[in-house]
């Protein structure tokens, strides 16, 4: 979340005051989204999802799915940004906590919506959707409740008196091209997808498979970016620079190494993560390029995804959003001619 380095930064210059405020400003930004993408999907699901080729009787079901978690997606906004002032306090644990209790009561409510037991009856598809929503909203519960009666170094208060609609716009002004990042993360994927399907169905599949391994990376990266941007800030606040840019690179090496790890073992055994998810072995083939093309790579995305948090703890997302852009062409380039030049000599 956008805030997090914001209010980070202010805390570690002791202006709690100002913190408080960017605070209420970030409940009312992300209770404000969440209504925003309710609205969006309620009223125009149907054609967006017309529009991305579902049929008839699978629109049916997505709009199953769609309506229920739409209607309560502000739980999900609210809770994962709660989270982010949590972190901003420097206490990774309460927010890794709460959220940790909303997605075990998402996992077993999930079996009993979908399935049904007892009294309750099946919902079928919806019955997931619904226990996503109630999984959040408890999460988002119990987060506000720990920052509105037991934080000691953020206090959120509901107060006129605290709402500052500068804080606001410094948000919308940070989290619009923060979220240029998320964009290019995945439409890189979308892009090279749509390019792959004029391989065939099997090599479609194969390079699926494949690309999931960086969104295994990604949430690896998130602990140890997510501590940065709040450690960073702090000390960017406090004035204690040259900390803040030890922090950083700390945080980027130990991701470095993580997803090298992960890199360089699906480079030497990209048949482990390919056969856990199909048995084709043209799809398996693929997999296999795409991983012994990209595996090494593994260390500089996860390198590059860490800088973005680290700006953002900077409060600098506008460097972000350049680098994020080319990330984009980047491995748009690099993984369409990769496999444009194995097909055609192959």
């Amino acid at each position: 979340m956008p805030f997090t380095g914001l209010v980070a930064q202010k805390l570690g210059a002791n202006n709690v005051q100002a913190a408080e405020e960017i605070a209420l400003s970030g409940l009312i930004f992300t209770f404000g989204l969440g209504i925003l993408f309710a609205v969006i999907f309620l009223v125009f699901g149907e054609v967006i999802y017309i529009s991305l080729g579902a049929s008839k009787k699978v629109l049916e079901e997505v709009l199953k799915y769609s309506n229920v978690l739409f209607a309560g997606s502000f739980t999900i906004w609210v809770a994962n940004g709660m989270a982010g002032l949590v972190r901003a306090t420097g206490n990774m644990f309460i927010a890794s906590l709460f959220l940790g209790i909303g997605s075990l009561v998402q996992i077993i409510l999930g079996a009993i919506f979908i399935f049904g037991i007892g009294p309750i009856q099946s919902m079928g598809i919806a019955g997931s959707s619904f226990s996503i929503v109630i999984g959040n909203g408890i999460a988002a519960f119990c987060l506000l409740f720990w920052l509105m009666h037991k934080s000691d170094a953020l206090k959120l208060r509901i107060s006129i008196r605290f709402f500052n609609p500068n804080s606001i716009i410094s948000i919308i002004k940070l989290g619009s091209l923060a979220s240029i990042n998320a964009f290019c993360t995945w439409g890189s994927v979308v892009v090279i997808t749509a390019y792959m399907t004029n391989f065939g169905v099997k090599t479609l599949a194969g390079y699926g498979v494949g690309a999931r391994l960086e969104f295994l990376i990604i949430p690896i990266v998130f602990g140890f970016g997510a501590a940065s941007t709040a450690l960073i800030g702090i000390n960017i606040g406090a004035d204690k620079l040259k900390r803040a840019l030890n922090i950083g690179w700390v945080a980027t090496l130990y991701s470095a190494l993580a997803a090298g790890l992960i890199g360089f073992g699906a480079y030497f055994y990209p048949s482990f993560w390919s056969n856990a998810f199909t048995s084709d072995q043209n799809a398996q083939e693929v997999c296999k390029t795409y991983l012994e093309i990209v595996g090494p790579f593994y260390i500089f995305f996860a390198s590059g995804l860490l800088f973005i948090f680290c700006i953002s703890g900077c409060g600098k997302s506008s460097l972000a959003c350049y680098s994020s852009n080319y990330s984009f062409i980047g491995r748009y380039n690099r993984q369409y001619h990769c496999f444009k030049i194995h097909y055609r000599f192959r």
